[in-house]
């Protein structure tokens, strides 16, 4: 019988990583790299972030990986003309990772030459994968930033302050949508929005679509909050989050290179945290053990002393949040956590 490895060779025709001589070979981890039309993308580089992991997408656009770093695992993918993108695994995991992959816009060419910056670009498409233009694409990356997507159903927002990024894509007669991530370089973007209700009309319309008055409140809240956010408060992305979500929040956080930061004022904190759930909606104190990573988007973190607008406190005032004192810090209050679930 041929060995593991040639087979595999032959089914992926890409140079695949493979674990130090005499261990079990044991193929866990394997995928496809595609365009938005579905069509395969061939030579894209899949990297396995911190590892000597790497491969090359074959000619039907599929990569595999014999005997990945257990656990989770993020995995860069880069082929020049394309915009970089990244994807989450947990390994070993016998379910396919799907990645698609956005040409890079000549006139980011320019971009590139003349200056060092972060990049976020995309395109933003329905639940047919066509293009959707005009739609408004929101970000919150420090400051508050809003573009339109063109007739291609592009966007691009160059100069992005490194760290977590929250976009929110918007058209009416679609069900608003927010995505979050890391970004500390160039990254690709591909956001699906989904038709509502042709029956939906007015105000319900609007509302759904995130054009409601009370959405603009909330996103303005939110806006005014990170900006305003202490040292040691953070923000946890969906990106980071979606390898635990066979975890509780509150465990997952704690694993997450961003949440690990404030692992200990979580462990001081315990069942004191007092939650916001969607920025609007009163919990108080609470377990984030009690929610499930899967449905969660973002996480907004903030010890006591640290939620500097005062908008938390708003909807907060008379729910019953406990004052905590965490670790290292002189501060005596609330542990606020804002719980963002996924749209």
């Amino acid at each position: 019988m041929m060995p593991l490895r040639n087979l595999l060779a032959l089914a992926c025709g890409s140079t695949v990583a493979i674990a130090a001589a005499g261990a079990q070979d044991s193929l866990n981890l394997r995928g496809l790299v595609k365009s938005v039309a579905g069509n395969p993308i061939a030579g894209v580089e899949v990297r396995i972030d911190g590892s000597r992991f790497i491969t090359r997408s074959d000619g039907a656009g599929r990569f595999a990986f014999i005997n990945a770093p257990k656990g989770p695992q993020i995995l860069l993918f880069r082929l020049l003309g394309y915009l970089p993108t990244k994807a989450e695994a947990k390994v070993p995991t016998t379910e396919p990772i799907e990645v698609e992959m956005l040409p890079t816009p000549p006139r980011l060419d320019t971009v590139r030459v003349i200056a060092s910056v972060n990049v976020l670009a995309g395109v933003v498409v329905d639940h047919k994968d066509r293009p959707i233009p005009g739609a408004t694409i929101d970000m919150l990356s420090g400051a508050s930033l809003s573009t339109t997507t063109d007739s291609s159903g592009w966007f691009t927002f160059t100069a992005v302050k490194s760290g977590t990024v929250l976009v929110r894509a918007r058209k009416l007669g679609f069900a608003a949508t927010t995505t979050s991530l890391r970004l500390e370089d160039w990254r690709g973007l591909v956001i699906h929005l989904d038709p509502l209700d042709f029956n939906l009309s007015g105000s319900k319309l609007e509302d759904a679509s995130g054009f409601g008055n009370g959405n603009a409140f909330v996103w303005a809240e939110t806006q005014q909050r990170l900006a305003m956010r202490g040292l040691r408060a953070i923000v946890v992305p969906r990106e980071e989050l979606a390898a635990y979500d066979d975890y509780p929040l509150g465990q997952a956080i704690k694993r997450t290179p961003t949440g690990s930061l404030e692992s200990s004022d979580l462990n001081a904190a315990g069942t004191n945290v007092c939650v916001l759930l969607n920025g609007k909606n009163t919990v108080g104190p609470s377990s984030l053990e009690s929610y499930r990573t899967e449905d969660v988007e973002f996480v907004e973190l903030y010890p006591p002393g640290t939620e500097l607008s005062g908008s938390v406190t708003r909807y907060l005032r008379n729910s019953g949040c406990r004052r905590v004192q965490v670790p290292g810090s002189f501060s005596v209050g609330p542990y606020y956590v804002v719980v963002w679930l996924r749209t």
